[in-house]
């Protein structure tokens, strides 16, 4: 019986040899372990903790990044260190548990002032880029707006240039039809003044004065039928006249246009010559004029510039300049004798 009140007396005393420490060690906190941040004067302290480090110095390190990460987090700041903070370590508590892990508490301290001073400049960039993201918006749907107003005058001189072609093509159609109909009349024409030459040959008179009556009648009938085949033929030619000068004035309209069209094509072939590297594109437009389209990479925020033209012989060809993210000049393409790539 002795021995086992002396049993039961070892292990209440080894459990609370084993209880104690850890409630003493909890009891000698400092009172800032239980808080993530607070202000002191013009400071702003902040606590970071690492639980169950191998090492002190393991703990510290982690313990020293945790209290950062709070930091940003109060300051809603991504990297305070770039952004001139000093970071002062104000003191550190550790503690060790009973299977040997360590707890490391390190409290910081940066100054209150500096911090929101901070902050304003972040603010202050933030508003920034978002009047810079705006404009940037602006500007797209401007080119946008100027892409889509060239594409529709292109396709306004397209529709004029195939009405043109059509009326050409069906004039051509309607010519060959009243040629054909004008042959045809002139045949019945000639025809026509055969038949009477033949019939006055047959009915000329031994007599003057007995067979001129009948002859002048025969005459007189058979020239009332000839003159308006001699009419229709009149008009018709006069219709075909009419109509081969505006077909003839289409085609001068139409080389008129490629030709004004060849020339835009070879100012802008000669132009393009003149483009460098590096160039902007308020210099790249003083150079070449507006472009017909625009395009923008958002992803790579990258954009260029096309010149389509057509020479003299309706062949179209496109001269492509590209910009960088800087909206420099960085490839050009489709120029005759030069070219570049990134």
């Amino acid at each position: 019986m002795k021995v086992f009140i002396f049993l039961l007396w070892m292990v209440l005393t080894v459990q609370s040899f084993s209880i104690g420490p850890c409630w003493a060690e909890t009891n000698k906190r400092p009172f800032w372990t239980k808080q993530s941040s607070f202000v002191e004067g013009e400071d702003l302290l902040v606590v970071g903790i690492a639980l169950h480090a191998e090492t002190v110095e393991e703990g510290r390190k982690r313990a020293f990044e945790n209290a950062k990460v709070e930091l940003m987090n109060f300051a809603q700041v991504t990297d305070v260190e770039a952004k001139g903070l000093v970071i002062e370590t104000q003191t550190t508590f550790e503690e060790t548990n009973p299977i040997g892990m360590i707890t490391v508490y390190q409290l910081l301290r940066v100054p209150a002032k500096k911090l929101v001073e901070i902050q304003g400049h972040v603010q202050e960039h933030t508003r920034l880029q978002g009047q810079a993201f705006d404009k940037s918006q602006r500007d797209l749907q401007l080119v946008q707006q100027a892409v889509v107003s060239r594409y529709q005058r292109l396709e306004e001189q397209n529709r004029q240039i195939q009405e043109t072609l059509d009326s050409m093509s069906r004039l051509q159609e309607s010519l060959r039809e009243k040629a054909l109909r004008f042959e045809h009349a002139h045949t019945e024409v000639e025809q026509l003044l055969q038949q009477l030459s033949a019939k006055v040959k047959d009915t000329q008179p031994t007599s003057t004065s007995f067979a001129s009556p009948a002859m002048n009648y025969n005459f007189t009938k058979k020239k009332s039928i000839a003159e308006p085949l001699l009419r229709r033929f009149k008009d018709t030619e006069n219709t075909l006249d009419a109509q081969a000068a505006q077909l003839k004035d289409l085609s001068k309209r139409a080389k008129v246009r490629l030709a004004e069209e060849d020339e835009l094509a070879r100012a802008l072939e000669k132009k393009c010559k003149y483009l460098v590297r590096g160039m902007t594109r308020e210099e790249v437009g003083q150079i070449m004029s507006e472009p017909s389209e625009q395009y923008l990479d958002i992803p790579s925020k990258t954009s260029s510039s096309k010149y389509r033209y057509m020479n003299k012989r309706g062949a179209t060809g496109i001269i492509s300049v590209g910009f960088a993210y800087n909206e420099l000049v960085d490839s050009l393409d489709g120029c005759p004798g030069k070219s570049f790539r990134p």
